[in-house]
């Protein structure tokens, strides 16, 4: 049986109870990033929602997910004058990019994680898309 909530990333999860063992351990993460590239984390707080953000970079790709089918809803900058650039990250060891558009600085990502992490519902912090 799961146990929430809990942080995933290449193939690992730990159990995260708090926020600040939350921070504790995407400061420990960022740290080990070697090769440059942002890695995916997803946050898990119950079996119907999850937050997706990445780690090792000023920005950071989010995505909230739920259980009801719905595409993920992602999170993006509103001054976006990089519209067509890329975002390269690695999500549970797998290549992935998103334009630029689709982030927000990491500081607004750790803060939705917070929140989620408290609340268990889609960060206010951010503004959303589909």
């Amino acid at each position: 049986m799961k146990q929430f909530p809990y942080l995933l990333w290449n193939r690992n999860q730990i159990s995260v109870p708090t926020t600040q063992e939350l921070d504790v351990l995407l400061d420990k993460l960022t740290s080990e990033i070697k090769d440059g590239i942002s890695q995916g984390v997803q946050l898990v707080v119950n079996d119907a929602t999850g937050l997706l953000i990445t780690i090792g970079s000023s920005l950071s790709h989010v995505e909230f997910y739920d259980s009801n089918g719905h595409p993920p809803v992602v999170g993006y900058l509103e001054d976006s004058t990089n519209n067509s650039e890329l975002f390269h990250f690695f999500y549970e060891g797998e290549p992935s990019s998103v334009k630029k558009r689709s982030c927000v600085p990491i500081e607004t990502a750790r803060e939705a994680l917070r929140l989620y992490l408290l609340t268990g519902q889609k960060p206010t912090n951010i503004e959303w898309q589909r």
